[in-house]
């Protein structure tokens, strides 16, 4: 435990140990033994979602958003002042070695759950999944609304997939345009060096031109393929025989 947090759990134990009154009272956490019980259920409950997320990718849909959810109530509790001096020492030294994944994938998921659970219940969120919920929660926080009925619907919606339900954002953001029909780019598992090679490609394909103004994600995004295939093409061009 930090040296710069006491965790208490009875006032007394307070008065009695001389070093603590030596101490700052900012650096002293007076918790009743009640709360301690509860804090450390939402501990618990934190590290068996994230032993669980090592599973099937539908169990995982709505795992992450459960932990997403859990850590939420970790920070807003500070159930975290148990084991470490600050939430976000909790997620790089407890969560992120356990969970195998960076810190701000767990930061990205708290922020969903923070987004949409004051205009989505907890279950529905959950049956949504967190690819949906995800694009949701950039809506609400790009937007500053409340979700749409509609976009409400399709995302509790199994029939409605991915590709679709983005479109549908796009359009209750007014960005639809007056042709075309909503292509995308799809996704994949990337190293960390892979990962910053691409990002450094894409921001290369955006420096090389200005981008339109107030220039929608879809659109910067559609730029910069659209460049480095144009690159690409011009650099490999096609035979006559397609090769």
């Amino acid at each position: 435990m930090s040296a710069r947090t006491i965790f208490i759990a009875d006032l007394t134990t307070v008065r009695s140990l001389d070093r603590i009154e030596r101490m700052p009272a900012q650096a002293i956490e007076i918790v009743s033994p009640s709360d301690v019980s509860k804090n450390e259920e939402l501990l618990a409950r934190v590290d068996r979602l994230i032993d669980t997320a090592r599973q099937s990718q539908d169990i995982l849909e709505r795992t992450y958003l459960d932990i997403g959810i859990a850590l939420k109530d970790v920070q807003e509790s500070r159930a975290w002042v148990a084991r470490f001096h600050s939430f976000d020492a909790y997620l790089r030294e407890w969560c992120e070695p356990r969970f195998d994944r960076k810190r701000n994938q767990l930061y990205a998921y708290k922020t969903t759950a923070e987004q949409l659970l004051p205009h989505v219940e907890k279950q529905k969120l959950l049956e949504m999944g967190v690819t949906k919920a995800t694009a949701l929660s950039s809506y609400v926080k790009k937007t500053g609304k409340k979700p749409t009925t509609a976009l409400l619907e399709a995302a509790g919606n199994p029939e409605v997939g991915i590709q679709e339900f983005r479109a549908g954002i796009a359009e209750a953001q007014h960005e639809k345009p007056e042709t075309g029909k909503w292509y995308d780019f799809g996704g994949a598992f990337l190293s960390a060096e892979e990962r910053e090679e691409i990002e450094r490609g894409f921001q290369r394909a955006t420096d090389i031109a200005p981008l339109p103004e107030d220039c929608p994600e879809w659109l910067k995004r559609k730029i910069q393929v659209q460049r480095l295939i144009a690159e690409f093409l011009s650099t490999y061009p096609c035979t006559e025989n397609g090769q």
